[in-house]
């Protein structure tokens, strides 16, 4: 909650109350050495949000998004969509498919014939060509071309930053660093914020000194955006974890497919489309999210199974299945570890819980309280003054009246229920804005008070 300290309780910590001096430092000093990673990934994140708005308006020749499609029915165009890109760029060896379900697109990873294929994850990576199911049109995605090329400079090293401060595996692991530190400086924050907060209400700003109306500031500030900051740096830890442990994964499911099917490269292959309903069949209540073509490495079809999620737009965590490519064998199914089921909530409440317009306005207002919570806590480390602190200690502006703990958790919960809800779809929208509404009355009345 930023770099404040118990400044309502420094006769507590003379007297020599460890758990409050000790808490005094955490806090301080893990908001010191994490105070300008958090403010690179809070403003770095804030043009990220629409880029996929950005995008559509600086990409001169970007086909018009169409509506949100089942994946199945998706799929149903595989074998046309086949058809028109060995027709349209028969040069081109077929790496993946994988469907967008947010607007009825296959995406045909490909590569040039006698190259080497760059690394890629299903749609994200490589030479990509998209194939509108609707308009039976194809878009390769390297020829786009942008109004202001500028632009989409800004905006990938926007991401690079966001990522990996644009330095690879060495500023990923800084940055998780810094979230884990961010998460100690929100938890201790919040322990001081009980006895800090008990003699005066919510809402409450002093202005005898400067130190203080930096801290009174930053006690109201911190607690609306700590249920954001809690989930930006867990889901950032989420994200880290998977793109780390699905590389793993995949490996050993992999190896451990060679073993089990009988796959010779001389082998016929059947077709795509023969293959997927194959998979399909085999998992009738779940979704095939991606098709990996055989290879001379895993002579296989390579699937990515997932439930079925709560909206189309939402992330799903792809269970790796392996169909021979002479289809004579049984589906090979290796699931993924028990902790990577977990990561499909934390990797949607990071990115696809603010898919309408009205809830990315809301997360900025989000972005921008953040922003001034950690200001907040700066201006409260540069203006340490313990005299003047103790002097105006009893100035107290209005009694509290309200219950502590009940305020301060109604606030995190409801925060954290906005959050939540959006990812999964329908009502809970609704609901989410009905709470963040509410969120903001209590704290504009809290202010005018």
């Amino acid at each position: 909650m930023g770099h404040g300290c118990a400044d309502t309780h420094y006769f507590i910590v003379q007297e020599g109350n460890c758990s409050m001096k000790i808490m005094i430092r955490l806090h301080r000093w893990t908001s010191v050495i994490c105070t300008v990673f958090l403010l690179l990934l809070i403003l770095t994140g804030l043009p990220l949000m629409f880029r996929q708005e950005i995008r559509s308006w600086n990409t001169i020749n970007l086909p018009a998004p169409s509506a949100p499609m089942a994946v199945n029915e998706i799929w149903s165009s595989l074998d046309e969509g086949l058809d028109a890109l060995q027709h349209n760029y028969p040069d081109k060896e077929l790496l993946s498919v994988t469907p967008d379900p947010s607007d009825g697109t296959l995406y045909f990873r490909v590569k040039n014939k006698n190259e080497r294929a760059a690394r890629a994850h299903m749609r994200m990576g490589g030479e990509q060509i998209m194939y509108d199911v609707r308009e039976h049109t194809l878009f390769d995605r390297t020829t786009r071309v942008y109004r202001y090329p500028a632009v989409e400079a800004f905006l990938h090293t926007m991401h690079n930053l966001h990522v990996s401060l644009g330095t690879g595996s060495t500023g990923r692991n800084i940055l998780i660093l810094m979230c884990f530190l961010s998460i100690v400086s929100l938890f201790s924050g919040l322990y001081l914020y009980f006895p800090m907060m008990k003699a005066f209400a919510f809402g409450t700003v002093r202005r005898r000194t400067k130190r203080l109306w930096w801290s009174d500031w930053h006690k109201i500030l911190s607690l609306v955006a700590a249920a954001w900051l809690f989930a930006l740096c867990m889901s950032g830890i989420a994200i880290d974890l998977y793109a780390r442990g699905s590389m793993q994964y995949d490996k050993t499911a992999a190896a451990q497919a060679k073993a089990a099917l009988v796959l010779q490269d001389s082998q016929a292959a059947i077709s795509p489309m023969a293959a997927l309903e194959k998979a399909q069949a085999f998992f009738p209540d779940r979704l095939v999210i991606s098709m990996d073509m055989p290879n001379k490495d895993l002579p296989a079809y390579t699937f990515s199974v997932a439930d079925v999620p709560a909206q189309p737009t939402n992330f799903m965590l792809g269970e790796k299945a392996f169909l021979a490519k002479d289809g004579a064998s049984s589906v090979a199914y290796y699931p993924a570890p028990a902790w990577m089921q977990f990561i499909p909530f934390w990797i949607n409440l990071h990115i696809h819980s603010h898919d309408l317009m009205i809830e990315k306005i809301l997360w900025v207002v989000l972005i921008l309280i953040s922003v001034g919570a950690v200001v907040t806590g700066i201006g409260v480390f540069i203006s340490r003054q313990k005299a003047q602190v103790m002097r105006a200690a009893k100035d107290v502006v209005q009694a509290r009246h309200a219950s502590l703990r009940r305020e301060t958790w109604l606030v995190v919960i409801g925060a954290m229920a906005f959050l939540v809800l959006p990812i999964y779809g329908g009502f809970w929208h609704v609901l989410a804005l009905l709470l963040a509404a509410a969120l903001f009355i209590w704290l504009w009345r809290s202010l005018r008070k």
